[in-house]
């Protein structure tokens, strides 16, 4: 049975306010240009194309949207974790 917004305890909101904040925050860095010439020199490094930058940060957004409006739910953890993995052999 899924959590009323409304029931749910404060401290669960801000912790699910906190973590869509990581990823919104990242998100929108793709409008900084230093954001984006690093990540490109990341991205050329590892022979991929500079278009999957921005379609990154798209997922994030909407990845960090989801996080903070909707409830949580165990498939929404398991698409943080493979991104954060993915992420990190990404950029390792």
């Amino acid at each position: 049975m899924a959590i009323d917004e409304a029931d749910a305890p404060p401290q669960e909101r801000w912790f699910r306010w906190a973590i869509a904040f990581v990823w919104l925050a990242t998100a929108i860095s793709v409008l900084h240009p230093a954001y984006r010439v690093i990540g490109s020199e990341y991205l050329g490094r590892l022979g991929l194309p500079v278009w999957l930058m921005p379609l990154a940060c798209a997922g994030e957004l909407v990845l960090g949207l989801r996080i903070a409006f909707g409830p949580a739910r165990t498939w929404l953890t398991a698409i943080q974790i493979l991104g954060i993995a993915f992420f990190t052999l990404i950029l390792a």
